[in-house]
C-alpha cells in the first residue's frame, strides 16, 4: 500500500478555527474536541470535517511495574477484559456501537497468549514490559 501524504494547507488554519468557535457553544468548551476537530478539517483541506468510516484502535499491553502492586487490577484482568470486548460486551463497545465507530482490538504485549479467532489482532512485543522499577522496560528494539 502506498500513501500520498500532503503537508496541511495552512492558510485553512485560520477560517477553520473560526468556524469551530462560532459555533453554538462557548468558545473552547469542548476542549480538545475543538482540537482535534481543527487537525481533521486541516488534514482533509476543508471547512467542514468529518468522519468517514472512524475505527476506535484499542492496543492492550500489560506492564511490568504491576509486580510492586502499583496497579488497581491484577495483570490477569487484561486479557480478560479484551475479551469482552471482542464479544461486544463493554461499555467501549456501547459507545462505538452508539457513534458508527469499528472497535479494533490489538494484542501489544498482553501477558497471556490470547487464542487466535477472537477478533484480537495479534501484534505482541513481548508478554508485558519488564520492571522499569528495576532497568528499561523495553529494549530500543521492542519499543521501535
Amino acid at each position: 500500500m502506498t500513501f500520498d501524504i500532503k503537508r496541511p494547507d495552512a492558510s485553512l488554519k485560520e477560517p477553520l478555527q473560526n468556524r469551530i468557535d462560532n459555533l453554538t457553544k462557548p468558545k473552547g468548551s469542548l476542549g480538545m474536541l475543538e482540537e482535534l476537530a481543527l487537525r481533521i478539517g486541516l488534514i482533509q483541506g476543508t471547512l467542514s470535517p468529518e468522519l468517514r468510516n472512524p475505527h476506535n484502535i484499542l492496543f492492550a499491553a500489560d506492564h511490568g511495574i504491576i509486580a510492586d502492586g502499583v496497579s488497581v487490577s491484577p495483570k490477569e484482568v487484561t486479557w480478560q477484559q479484551l475479551g469482552h470486548f471482542a464479544k461486544g460486551g463493554a461499555g467501549i463497545n456501547f459507545l462505538c456501537n452508539q457513534h458508527g465507530f469499528k472497535l479494533v482490538l490489538v494484542d501489544a504485549g498482553v501477558d497471556y497468549d490470547i487464542p487466535a479467532g477472537h477478533g484480537i489482532i495479534d501484534m505482541k512485543v513481548r508478554r508485558s514490559t519488564r520492571n522499569f522499577h528495576y532497568g528499561p522496560a523495553m529494549t530500543t528494539e521492542e519499543m521501535e
